[in-house]
């Protein structure tokens, strides 16, 4: 159900709540001004009306009904007979003299049988109809003569409740208690004609009073509505964190394994002697099982976990949801119902047009100031376990990162000891291309994430040294030179300025970190431009390149372990996603900081700055 829908059934509930009420209130209602309410100041000054007890209405004389077999029988009914409600006899008698009746007397109330009677010793049937237990307007008498024919008399009748003092009127058979109706009785009647007399002006502010209520909840709606989106941005950012962790470790650590495997079934003798064959299958066998291990165990609960669900608006279809918000709808209705009906039957007050009007204004008020609270619990505790949901499922991912790192690391790093140590005995050529590049991979990742677990919540305690922008910009270059140059990229520092930094050589392996980074996604014949700025109290470097850029919703999660802003699933560009990652960690060691700005499709700037307190 889309959002405009559920506004717009909220808005219109409460409105065919009280039409019917108003409606009625202002159909029945006399002229304000001019009802008993309105003709005295205080109780004491109020006439008593008269109480008159109307002469009895006499029963109506029996009419007579010709069955076919010739047999007159009488009903005590007439059309629009008066019926009490507290109950009514109704008689059928033979007039054709002793020993002569009919077979039987069907009666229904607005067409439903409710009873079948034979003739009594006498011949005539008798039936009380008590109105409360069948209610109906419609009285039909089916009478079966002894031939078996049968005929029917339909008569309309009216319900009519005669009251204690004598006078009829449509009131329910229960009464209020004579000391609460002689108080609401009082409490009515004793409002001064001030009050009357402002009446319009409180029908004018209360009104105000529902438009600011009705505006409350407006402005709650579109925060709660600006509350999803965030929630639902956020939720798919965590799915695809939780992906690219589960990708990238699996990728970047499974793939150089099988370049390894695939390299060393292509040995063969006499190139290299079978017992380092033997030794390097036995190696890699158990290094396979034991990352297996690894990776497994980190990764299994992120496997198991369910992605959190998107968000969706309440809606109106489940019964939990239809309760909770008609609920004060209900409760308001029956609260306007009931102060009518003690007004119009236990007592003598004589409610106006604008008096109803008022009613409803303020049980109007009452119930959108109900409902809203309703709403807004419903919503935040909504909210609430959303977040916890989400939140439940960030910490997951952050532990299974950090899980990642430290567990992997340690036992790669004690694997490629020992793969290296029976690398070292084979021949250089090609046969061996892909255990080492396999090899290289592995290490390359491996020390990253050893130095990252060192790095971590940690701070260097390092002097500052001066060194040039150029020194360190050449150092960052010479790695990724080669790659520019293939790629067509130009890589330049553009402004030169002495830098204080306490260790040259984390700054440089971040400044190549960023530059490999602006070619690899630089278009062909980019431009990849270096600056750097310096003062007594802060350094700063800007690595700028004018390639894809990236999306706004990605650029807070660049800095997290595992993640590729283009996704895991395409690997146009190495990586496993964990260099910027390492440049964080370094630049936070070095009492600094780094941040991107991006526009997709035009540039993206990097921007590192630390501080010489």
């Amino acid at each position: 159900m889309s959002r405009g829908k559920l506004i717009g059934k909220i808005l219109v509930m409460p409105v065919l709540v009280v039409l019917p009420l108003l409606s009625d209130g202002i159909a029945s209602a006399s002229v304000y001004g001019q009802g008993s309410y309105d003709t005295c100041q205080y109780e004491v000054d109020c006439p008593t009306p008269p109480v008159t007890t109307p002469t009895p209405t006499p029963s109506p004389p029996p009419v007579k009904e010709h069955l076919p077999s010739g047999l007159v029988v009488t009903i005590n009914l007439t059309e629009n007979q008066h019926i009490p409600q507290s109950g009514y006899n109704i008689t059928i008698v033979p007039l054709n003299g002793h020993d002569t009746t009919f077979k039987q007397a069907e009666i229904y109330i607005d067409n439903q049988l409710i009873t079948t009677q034979q003739p009594q010793s006498d011949g005539s049937v008798t039936w009380h109809w008590d109105p409360l237990k069948y209610p109906g307007k419609k009285v039909t008498i089916v009478i079966t003569d002894s031939t078996g024919k049968r005929i029917t008399y339909a008569y309309d009748v009216i319900v009519v409740q005669v009251g204690a003092a004598g006078t009829t009127g449509l009131t329910t058979p229960t009464s209020i208690p004579g000391h609460i109706a002689a108080a609401i009785r009082h409490i009515i009647k004793s409002l001064p004609k001030t009050v009357v007399y402002t009446l319009p002006y409180t029908i004018f502010l209360l009104l105000i009073a529902n438009a600011i209520v009705l505006l409350l909840q407006t402005k709650r709606e579109i925060a709660e509505k600006h509350t999803l989106d965030r929630l639902i941005a956020h939720e798919q950012a965590i799915n695809q964190a939780k992906a690219n962790l589960i990708e990238l470790v699996s990728h970047y650590i499974r793939t150089p394994l099988t370049l390894i495997r695939s390299g060393v079934e292509m040995l063969h003798e006499p190139a290299v002697p079978a017992d380092v064959i033997s030794q390097l299958q036995a190696c890699i066998k158990g290094f396979s099982a034991n990352v297996e291990a690894t990776v497994s165990t980190q990764l299994n609960p992120l496997l198991e976990s369910e992605d959190v669900p998107i968000v969706q608006p309440m809606s109106l279809k489940s019964g939990a949801a239809i309760l909770r918000l008609w609920l004060p709808l209900v409760l308001g209705g029956l609260f306007v119902f009931a102060f009518v009906y003690l007004t119009n039957h236990e007592t003598s007050y004589d409610a106006g047009t604008a008096n109803e009007i008022i009613q409803v204004a303020t049980f109007s008020l009452i119930v959108f100031s109900s409902y809203q609270l309703f709403r807004r619990v419903v919503l935040r505790r909504r909210d609430n376990e959303n977040s916890r949901a989400v939140l439940s499922q960030q910490m997951l991912i952050d532990e299974t990162r950090d899980n990642v790192i430290n567990d992997a690391s340690q036992s790669l790093k004690g694997e490629l000891a020992k793969l290296s140590a029976i690398t070292s005995k084979l021949p250089a050529g090609n046969d061996t291309k892909f255990i080492r590049r396999g090899q290289h991979q592995l290490q390359e990742l491996t020390d990253r994430m050893i130095i990252a677990s060192h790095l971590k919540g940690s701070h260097s305690n390092e002097n500052y040294n001066e060194v040039s922008a150029q020194t360190v910009f050449e150092n960052a270059l010479q790695k990724i030179l080669p790659k520019a140059q293939a790629a067509g990229v130009d890589v330049q520092l553009q402004q030169d300025s002495p830098l204080t930094t306490q260790n040259a050589g984390l700054l440089t392996l971040v400044l190549q970190s960023l530059i490999d980074n602006g070619v690899s996604y630089s278009k062909d014949k980019g431009k990849v431009t270096v600056t750097a700025a310096a003062d007594q109290s802060a350094n700063s470097i800007d690595v700028i390149d004018h390639g894809s850029g990236i999306e706004a919703d990605k650029l807070s999660q660049l800095f997290q372990p595992f993640f590729k802003a283009e996704g895991a699933e395409e690997f146009n560009h190495e990586g496993a996603g964990f260099s910027l990652y390492l440049d964080k960690l370094i630049m936070l060691y070095l009492g600094g900081d780094i941040s991107i700005e991006s526009t997709p499709n035009q540039s993206t700037v990097a921007h590192l700055d630390w501080d010489l307190s």
